[in-house]
């Protein structure tokens, strides 16, 4: 039973216990603790605002099947396409995507790269 107290007790007489090493090393790893928090604070900003544009792409996507005549609906579709596939490559993340998906992504971008619909 005494073992089993030592073992649960153990962390908690650990964590009392002061840092008798190297300052210099637990002010390193602290900084890079900040640094690697900070990193991930910007890459979740990065990829809520992609959340945000895939939202935006597909609500005018779905317009865009419900009105297909619409050629200014279809440029913006193009245009949030174009920009939603640059964000997804900003943030090194093409390969988290179906690649059926990334090719309709760089369908519709082709379209705003052309500045308009192609006739016929």
């Amino acid at each position: 039973m005494s073992k089993f107290f030592t073992i649960l007790l153990l962390p908690v007489f650990l964590a009392a216990t002061p840092y008798k090493g190297d300052p210099n090393l637990l002010s390193k790893e602290f900084l890079l603790m900040e640094r690697l928090q900070e990193a991930t604070e910007i890459s979740l900003a990065n990829q809520k605002h992609l959340k945000e544009t895939l939202l935006e792409y597909r609500s005018l996507l779905d317009l865009y099947l419900n009105h297909p005549a619409d050629k200014d609906l279809a440029m913006k579709v193009s245009r949030v396409a174009a920009k939603l596939l640059e964000e997804v490559k900003e943030n090194y993340l093409l390969e988290s995507f179906e690649t059926d998906f990334i090719s309709e992504l760089t369908l519709f971008a082709q379209l705003s790269e052309k500045k308009g619909i192609p006739r016929p």
